[in-house]
């Protein structure tokens, strides 16, 4: 049967209300519940704070809302009751905060990557048809250097990179011409579904990463009876403030420096991504399906 003409066809057309109300059903998921729960459990050291739900809501109001910093999202949140109600604190996180949190998220990738297992398990559930065929496909995030490692006229040799981490490898797509034959940055290589257009798995890794490299790991990951189908160059990824030109591959967000931080930015969105995708298709009224292929 065909979805009513007067709902929405993506989140972006939904209204403040509307947006607060997924934003909280988001936050209360029992995926992101969990995600709270094993986060608050390793906590050792230091007073409460503001609390592991608020902190954790001022990620995902940085990731759904598109905010470019963290000064942006602590204004927004102190800005309308809705999300503060929302985030179950009578004082917004500061920046500051905020900052601190993100530095913690570093050592928690391995939370963020099971709390990501289980949205994925979720979408499957919830969304007919997803999971049934899949297509690996590959976003090259470029980072930024110098250039070379010396300085004019023979000297020392540079300390300190942006990205030290970063390394130079082959484009994953054709673009750019062969006068640019390698970038330096990372990639994010993703086994999305062909139906949604979500990805439901993804490896980062430096740039020089082959994609051979990771095909053991990737035929495990395969869903049971799931097609394999050619990739379709999709926008999957969807990175706050992300600068991106025609053509161009994404590029890495300024303030983020080293493989750690651009790794949580890169799992935080795409979860994100995910428990939006399940939570808009559990409203009451349901959202139309195609609703989760739109692009941002």
């Amino acid at each position: 049967m065909d979805a009513p003409d007067d709902l929405p066809t993506d989140i972006d057309q939904l209204t403040w209300d509307e947006r607060c109300r997924l934003f909280g059903e988001v936050l209360d998921s029992p995926e992101i519940t969990a995600l709270i729960a094993e986060i608050a459990a390793g906590r050792r050291t230091g007073r409460l704070g503001y609390g592991t739900r608020a902190m954790v809501g001022m990620v995902l109001v940085r990731t759904m809302f598109d905010c470019a910093s963290w000064m942006q999202a602590s204004l927004l949140a102190g800005g309308y009751p809705e999300i503060a109600e929302a985030l179950g604190t009578p004082d917004v996180p500061s920046v500051w905060a905020c900052y601190r949190f993100a530095r913690r998220l570093r050592d928690l990738v391995p939370v963020l990557e099971r709390c990501a297992a289980r949205l994925a398990e979720a979408a499957t559930e919830e969304l007919p048809g997803a999971g049934d065929a899949v297509s690996f496909e590959a976003v090259d995030l470029v980072a930024f250097t110098r250039g070379n490692l010396g300085t004019h006229h023979d000297g020392p040799l540079h300390l300190r990179t942006s990205h030290p981490d970063a390394t130079f490898g082959r484009w994953s797509n054709s673009w750019p011409s062969s006068s640019r034959p390698s970038m330096y940055g990372y990639k994010v290589r993703a086994m999305v579904c062909a139906a949604t257009g979500l990805p439901l798995r993804w490896w980062f890794t430096a740039a020089s990463t082959e994609a051979h490299q990771l095909a053991a790991e990737q035929r495990a990951a395969l869903p049971p009876q799931a097609k394999v189908v050619p990739r379709q160059d999709r926008t999957w990824l969807e990175l706050p403030s992300a600068v991106e030109a025609p053509r161009a591959p994404h590029m890495v967000p300024f303030g983020t420096r080293g493989m750690p931080a651009t790794r949580v930015l890169v799992e935080v969105a795409l979860l994100t991504r995910l428990a939006r995708a399940v939570m808009f298709a559990r409203l009451d009224p349901p959202a139309p399906r195609q609703s989760l292929c739109a692009s941002p």
